[in-house]
């Protein structure tokens, strides 16, 4: 079939691909691991010109690369990368010691002394003794960071400028300007197996100017604005738009139009790839469009990748849209935090979405001068923070924008602490119980062996999940296009 022969020439295409990303990854990894601390956290504002060009040279390469990367899914994955655990889950210490019952007075007055000096801080309340028992739950602090790269796109050009800016003036400037603007993008790989059932985290921040030629000739030659028809199976994509908003259509014949600016205000999609399914996600521009003196319209979101148990990754494909009604939104006792649960449970207060293992995913924003706290249930040995803007401490340990935490596998309350009297913070909050199953992700396929892999990638290639169509058809075309070719798995 010409679809067949057309796929085996993407097939070869991302193959090298991954093989050069590979290389990529592994040296950023190598250089990390080779930098010390205070390496990482600051960098030198002063580097000389032949090293900006290098670096501007470089940065053009993964640029490029880039570019065709993210044309063929909506987050991007420039590698071929395989997770793999034991399926009685040793890599995740089931030994361990955890000690029974809750917190005693003692650590909340811990809490409130070393509190004492910000006396205005808004300290949520703590957990108590258990049975009478004096034995005291550690508290779940931070085994380890990282920062993952940046690379600038939409618009190319202002990425670009914020790389310069972060290698002229450092990275704090550079990030603080691209909260403001945008024009990067942030995958952030979870290669360890510890953070089951968390796969990946895109952080994606964009502008998208109506003047803007460059984005234009892109657009139209290079790669559109956005991620046409793509495939999927076995795992859970979570899409949440801080800033403007997407529209999706599926190989389910689905059209759906979410974001901060939707008419329906539903800034959350949990769509549920099952046994397969093709989606395209592009970004929403109507009303960029729709008002000739707008002269450009902000996108910001993260999409989360959500690993499910075995027996549920063959499931009916299914995608559905979250809003206020679905997500509550709790506000501290005296205002200075709010958290809003996309999925799990804070405070009592639960998400209504339909889950596949305990976890939690809140968005969680802080005043100056304040501390959030949760008591993370027993089961959930994974704990992961994505700061988006301002920086926190929990514990001795300072979380900068911009960096991922990993929490250790033990203890019971996370306390975190805004110890800024001036600027918030805003971060997003992973935790969940690991599947403890084996895991085999490549691509755009999360399974549980490479023969379950391949199994995915040889039925897209067969047309079982419908055949992608071209971005620009309309509706009516595309509604068309589903029905002449349409998928296997609804």
């Amino acid at each position: 079939m010409p679809f067949q022969r057309e796929k085996q020439k993407t097939k070869q295409k991302s193959s090298v691909m991954d093989g050069w990303m590979d290389g990529w990854m592994n040296r950023e990894k190598h250089q990390r691991s080779n930098m010390s601390q205070s390496q990482k956290t600051f960098q030198s504002p002063t580097i000389s010109f032949m090293k900006l060009f290098q670096s501007i040279i470089w940065m053009m390469v993964v640029l490029g690369n880039q570019m065709m990367i993210m044309t063929s899914a909506f987050v991007t994955y420039p590698r071929s990368w395989k997770m793999t655990t034991t399926a009685n889950g040793q890599n995740y210490r089931d030994s361990e010691f955890r000690m029974d019952g809750i917190r005693s007075s003692k650590c909340a007055s811990a809490m409130a002394l070393s509190l004492s000096h910000q006396s205005d801080m808004d300290v949520p309340p703590l957990s108590g003794l258990h049975n009478g028992s004096s034995k005291v739950l550690p508290r779940r602090v931070i085994s380890k960071m990282e920062r993952f790269s940046r690379l600038p796109v939409w618009p190319v050009w202002q990425g670009l400028l914020l790389f310069l800016c972060s290698r002229i003036f450092g990275e704090e400037v550079a990030d603080k300007l691209e909260h403001e603007i945008g024009g990067r993008v942030c995958p952030n790989f979870f290669a360890e197996n510890s953070v089951s059932p968390f796969i990946m985290l895109v952080h994606h921040r964009h502008r998208f100017y109506s003047w803007d030629v460059l984005g234009h000739v892109i657009d139209k030659f290079i790669f559109p604005e956005g991620f046409p028809a793509h495939p999927h199976r076995g795992f859970i994509t979570v899409t949440y738009c801080m800033q403007g908003g997407m529209i999706h259509r599926d190989s389910l014949g689905v059209k759906q139009v979410y974001g901060a600016n939707s008419e329906g205000k539903k800034d959350v999609q949990w769509l549920t790839t099952g046994s397969g399914m093709l989606h395209e996600e592009m970004w929403n521009m109507k009303p960029l469009n729709d008002n000739p003196w707008k002269l450009y319209e902000e996108q910001e979101l993260y999409q989360l990748w959500l690993n499910v148990p075995a027996e549920e990754k063959l499931c009916a494909p299914k995608v559905e849209l979250l809003g206020a009604d679905e997500m509550p939104i709790i506000v501290s006792s005296e205002g200075k935090c709010t958290t809003k649960v996309i999925a799990g449970t804070y405070q009592d207060k639960e998400a209504s979405v339909e889950i596949s293992s305990s976890l939690n995913i809140f968005h969680v924003q802080m005043e100056p001068s304040s501390s959030w706290c949760f008591p993370l249930p027993d089961d959930h040995a994974t704990g992961i923070i994505y700061m988006r803007t301002g920086s926190i401490s929990v514990g001795d340990k300072q979380v900068p924008p911009h960096y991922t935490a990993y929490l250790e596998s033990t203890g019971k309350d996370l306390i975190v602490e805004n110890k800024s009297k001036m600027d918030k913070t805003d971060f997003l909050f992973l935790s969940g119980a690991p599947l403890r199953e084996p895991v085999a992700a490549r691509g755009s396929m999360v399974m549980n062996n490479a023969r379950e892999v391949e199994e995915a990638y040889r039925d897209y290639q067969e047309g079982k999940m419908g055949i992608p169509w071209n971005h620009v058809l309309d509706d009516d075309q595309w509604k068309k296009h589903v029905k002449e070719y349409p998928s296997s798995y609804k």
